[in-house]
C-alpha cells in the first residue's frame, strides 16, 4: 500500500542536512559495472509479487500466466520490522518470508523462465495496524541502525546468491537517511562482496537528486507516484499530457543528475476513481478499470519509452484478489493485464488470444 507518508519526501529531504560530500574517483572496473540490465537481451519488465501479508510463493501458480502476458521478471520484497520510527534494530516479524519459501518462489520462477528482482524492505511495526512509510524513520542510533539493516542486506545478499537471483536491491526509499553517504557505501560494498550480481536502489522522484552516492549503485531506480489529474477519471489523452508537459521533464532531470538512465522500479495504480489524482493511494468507490488500463497505456505508451529510463517494475500482482470489480493495484483479471500482453506477450500468446475474444484474461 502507498499511502500519503510518501508526500513528505521532499520537505524530509530538503529539511536534512545534506553536506557536499567528494566521494573518490571510480575506478575503470567499477564505471564498467554501468551497462544496462537486460533479462533475454530485453529490459526489466516486471511485477511486484509481495505486499505485506502476501508472500512471493503465493503466486507461484501465477508464473505461466505471467510469462505469457509478456512479463520476463518478477520483483519479490522480503519484510523485516521496525519496533517503532525511531527504534534502531530491525527484527525478523510474522510476515516475513521464510527463507526456504522465498528460496522456492525465487526458483519456481527461473524453472517458469522469470529472472528474479529481490528487495529486503523495512517495515514499520507489526504488519498490522497504521502505515508509516519507511522514508520518514529516524532512528535513535544510525550506527546501531545501519550495523543491523546490513545484517538483513547481508543475509539477503547470501540467499540471492544461493538461488541465482539476476539483480539485488539493497533497498528503496529510505529517505530520512539518504544523507548517510559512507553507510549506503559501506552497505552497498558489503552487499557486492556476497552477491556478483547487479545492485539497485530506488527512491522517490523528489529525492534523486540529492542522493550522492548512486556512483556505488549498478542500477539506479524511481518510484514515480505523480499525480497526473485533478479528475476523479481523467481519459488517455489527459493523462499521455500531463506526462508529456509536466512529469517527464521532472523525470530527464533526475536521470540527467545520476547520468544514466533509471529504472522505474515501481509504479502502479489502482482500479478505482482518483487513482491518476493519488497513484500511491488505493481508490475508493466503485472499480473503474478503464482507468487503470489508460494509467498503464500511457506508461507503456510514452513514458518508459522515453530514454531517460530502462526497465520497470509494476506494483502489484494480487494471488488473490482481482478481476473487473476488484479496485486494488492488481492488474490481474483486469483490462490493464490486456495493456501488458498487448505491449509485451509473444505473437500466438494465450494472452492476446483472450484479450482479442473476450476482452480481459481468465482468472
Amino acid at each position: 500500500m502507498r499511502l500519503t507518508m510518501r508526500r513528505l519526501a521532499a520537505p524530509l529531504a530538503a529539511l536534512a542536512a545534506l553536506a557536499s560530500v567528494s566521494l573518490a574517483p571510480q575506478s575503470d572496473a567499477a564505471t564498467a559495472r554501468f551497462r544496462a540490465f537486460r533479462v533475454g537481451g530485453q529490459p526489466l519488465r516486471a511485477v511486484t509479487l509481495t505486499e505485506q501479508r502476501q508472500f512471493a510463493a503465493l503466486s507461484i501458480a501465477d508464473y505461466g500466466r505471467l510469462k505469457d502476458d509478456g512479463f520476463n521478471a518478477v520483483t519479490m520484497y522480503v519484510y523485516r520490522y521496525l519496533d517503532s520510527a525511531t527504534a534502531s534494530e530491525q527484527k525478523t516479524g510474522a510476515f516475513t518470508e521464510p527463507d526456504a519459501v522465498l528460496g522456492l518462489a525465487i526458483d519456481q520462477a527461473h524453472a517458469a523462465g522469470l529472472a528474479v528482482q529481490l528487495i529486503p524492505t523495512i517495515w514499520v511495526g507489526t504488519g498490522v495496524g497504521p502505515f508509516y512509510w519507511r522514508g520518514a524513520i529516524h532512528p535513535a542510533d544510525h550506527d546501531l541502525f545501519f550495523d543491523s539493516y546490513r545484517e538483513m542486506t547481508n543475509h539477503y545478499a547470501d540467499l540471492a546468491t544461493q538461488h541465482g537471483v539476476e539483480i539485488y536491491g539493497v533497498g528503496s526509499e529510505m529517505i530520512s537517511l539518504e544523507n548517510e553517504v559512507s553507510q549506503w557505501q559501506h552497505t552497498i560494498s558489503d552487499a557486492r562482496q556476497r552477491f556478483k550480481g547487479p545492485i539497485t536502489y530506488f527512491t522517490v522522484y523528489a529525492t534523486v537528486d540529492r542522493i550522492r552516492w548512486w556512483k556505488y549503485v549498478d542500477v539506479p531506480g524511481v518510484s514515480p507516484y505523480m499525480s497526473l489529474s485533478s479528475n476523479a477519471s481523467p481519459g488517455y489523452d489527459e493523462i499521455v499530457n500531463n506526462w508529456k508537459s509536466k512529469q517527464l521533464p521532472y523525470l530527464r532531470h533526475d536521470a540527467a543528475y545520476v547520468g544514466r538512465p533509471l529504472q522505474i522500479a515501481e509504479i502502479g495504480y489502482g482500479s478505482g476513481p482518483g487513482a491518476a489524482t493519488h497513484p500511491e493511494q488505493p481508490p475508493g468507490g466503485p472499480a473503474d478499470e478503464a482507468l487503470q488500463a489508460n494509467l498503464y497505456r500511457a506508461m507503456l505508451d510514452v513514458v518508459l519509452p522515453d530514454k531517460s529510463f530502462d526497465g520497470i517494475s509494476f506494483w502489484r500482482w494480487s494471488a488473490t484478489e482481482a478481476g473487473p470489480a476488484n479496485t486494488g493495484f492488481s492488474p490481474k483479471g483486469k483490462q490493464a493485464e490486456c495493456v501488458v500482453a498487448q505491449h509485451w506477450a509473444a505473437s500466438g500468446s494465450s494472452a492476446l488470444t483472450q484479450c482479442t475474444t473476450v476482452g480481459r484474461i481468465a482468472l
